[in-house]
């Protein structure tokens, strides 16, 4: 009876990191990341936001679709200032001057916390979007040729 019990915990646990690990959306690695920012392009609505991450860590870069007229639509890369990104943030800022990326620093307020946010407009390039965030999971977060991460298209 008790070894039944066991089987049943280890299925269960199993069948719980399966959904949990799906959930999370496919992986990807470096060079197949730039399908999932197209599709934010082609395919997400306004305020649709792609959120890349390193599997099992606090480490993300998110991605936001925006649409003001038929004819000004686009994506632009946004990256928090919460207590677990500071230090990536001022990377990513200094990674902006030096390699002159045009950026900008505004607040957004979430849930009754404001926080700044750097911000990069791409408008419609893609590839640059592509290269930026590929350059900032490496140079940044240190990601190698093996990383895979998650991608997650929401809306």
């Amino acid at each position: 009876m008790a070894t039944t019990w066991i089987w049943i915990i280890v299925i269960a646990i199993a069948v719980w990191c399966l959904i949990w690990r799906g959930a999370k959306g496919l992986k990807y690695n470096l060079e197949s990341l730039y399908g999932p920012i197209d599709d934010l392009l082609q395919l997400g609505y306004d305020t649709s936001f792609l959120v890349i991450e390193f599997p099992y860590s606090r480490r993300f870069v998110q991605l936001k679709k925006y649409i003001n007229s038929d004819t000004d639509h686009g994506i632009e890369f946004m990256f928090p200032k919460a207590k677990w990104s500071i230090k990536y943030f001022d990377d990513i800022e200094t990674f902006c001057i030096t390699n002159k990326i045009p950026y900008s620093i505004k607040k957004n307020t979430y849930q009754k916390h404001t926080l700044d946010f750097l911000y990069i407009d791409f408008a419609k390039d893609t590839e640059r979007a592509y290269d930026i965030v590929k350059r900032i999971l490496v140079e940044i977060f240190g990601a190698d040729e093996k990383a895979r991460f998650f991608a997650l298209l929401e809306r």
